[in-house]
Parts: structure tokens; C-alpha cells; sequence
């Protein structure tokens, strides 16, 4: 009964501590990646060496996961990662082309093969990451798409060579 009672403290304060870091990361403009790691048979794996590695930078960070199989890796820069999960006795598996973006956290649940940790699975994703903790869609504005996206017949300061007193002349 003890033991019950540890494990449900355990976890009760990962849940609060996620969803700490989920407000936290809500008012940056930096994002994160989250996920649980789970053997063949839907066992979560505890202690598993995860990566996640900037695609364009090549800077890593390393987390390991909880007794509950869950990592959190916060403060991401918003752009594209690889995550890399190892762990004793199952195969090293790779999911690349994760987006993140601005003020969000990915969700990335890996389930491990069996097999050594000399032979790698790659995951390759071309469809965007759903987040599941929000159930929101979102994407990352860049200048290109505001140029694309403006109505037409809208000006801006640069629209006009010379700012006259008058201004600029109607269409």
C-alpha cells in the first residue's frame, strides 16, 4: 500500500511539473519537445538516453527518461531537431524533422525495438507533429509570409519612393 502511494505521489508531481513547464514555455519564445518512451509490448521505458540534437547547429542536449518513461526537454530554439533514444537491450531509434515552434512544446512518443543498441531504427516524418497537449494548430510567421499574405491594395511605408506631405497617391 506504501509503495501505491509513492508511485501515485511520483506521478502526481511529473503531471503538476509538466504542465508547470507547459505555462513556463507559454510566455517564451522559445518552445520544447516531450514525449514517453515505450517498449514493444506498451511498457513505458524507465532510464532510456534520449537526444535531441538542432538540425541546423548540431548542438545536443541529452535528457533520461523517468520512471514513468516521460522526458521533457525545454528552451528550444524554434526550429527543426532530431530526437535519439537509447536504452539497454532495445534498438537505438531516431525520429528526424521535428518542428518546433514558438511557444509550443512537441510531442514525440517513441516505442523501442528489441534488439542491441549497435543497430539503429531512423523514423522518418514528413507530416507536421500534432500537438496533443493542446489539441491548437500553429505555425511560425516569417516575413515571406506576411509579404504573401498582405490584401492587395494595402500599403506600407516602403510601398511609397518619396513620403510627400500629401502622401501617397490613391490606387
Amino acid at each position: 500500500m506504501k509503495v501505491l502511494r509513492t508511485m501515485l505521489s511520483v506521478v502526481t508531481l511529473l503531471f503538476v511539473l509538466t504542465l508547470d513547464a507547459m505555462f513556463l514555455a507559454a510566455q517564451t519564445n522559445r518552445g520544447g519537445i516531450t514525449g514517453t518512451v515505450f517498449d514493444p509490448h506498451g511498457a513505458v521505458v524507465a532510464g532510456a538516453t534520449v537526444t535531441v540534437r538542432n538540425l541546423g547547429t548540431n548542438q545536443k542536449i541529452n535528457a533520461k527518461t523517468s520512471n514513468s518513461g516521460t522526458y521533457t526537454v525545454l528552451s528550444l530554439d524554434p526550429v527543426t531537431y532530431s530526437v535519439t533514444v537509447e536504452a539497454s537491450g532495445f534498438e537505438t531509434t531516431i525520429v528526424d524533422t521535428i518542428k518546433v515552434d514558438t511557444a509550443e512544446i512537441a510531442t514525440v512518443n517513441v516505442t523501442l525495438k528489441l534488439g542491441t543498441t549497435s543497430t539503429s531504427v531512423t523514423v522518418h516524418t514528413t507530416a507536421p507533429q500534432i500537438n496533443v497537449e493542446s489539441g491548437t494548430t500553429s505555425s511560425t510567421v516569417t516575413e515571406r509570409t506576411t509579404a504573401k499574405t498582405r490584401p492587395s491594395g494595402s500599403r506600407l511605408s516602403g510601398d511609397c519612393p518619396a513620403l510627400r506631405t500629401a502622401g501617397c497617391p490613391l490606387p
